[in-house]
């Protein structure tokens, strides 16, 4: 078993956990960060390692076109959820 795959179901056990109690903590780091590169409409943001898709959707609602990947299929699923237009894949 490679490191993804062990990783991945370690991070996606407790995806949903995660996404709604562990994750919104971060916002405004991603917000900092976005503000200083200027994120925003003609932004192309690929996160990989996206877990649940915060930063995507913080981007997202900036004007940037999103993608991302991560190897915990659960992380993935809640991006998917935030997301659903855009490209989320496990890899």
């Amino acid at each position: 078993m490679g490191s993804a795959a062990a990783q991945g179901s370690l991070w996606g056990a407790r995806a949903r956990d995660w996404a709604e109690l562990a994750e919104p903590a971060q916002t405004p780091f991603y917000d900092a960060v976005f503000d200083e590169i200027k994120v925003g409409p003609g932004t192309r943001l690929l996160d990989v390692g996206c877990g649940a898709g915060l930063a995507l959707t913080l981007a997202a609602k900036r004007g940037a076109v999103v993608a991302g990947m991560d190897a915990a299929e659960g992380l993935v699923a809640v991006a998917r959820e935030r997301l659903p237009e855009d490209d989320i894949r496990v890899a």
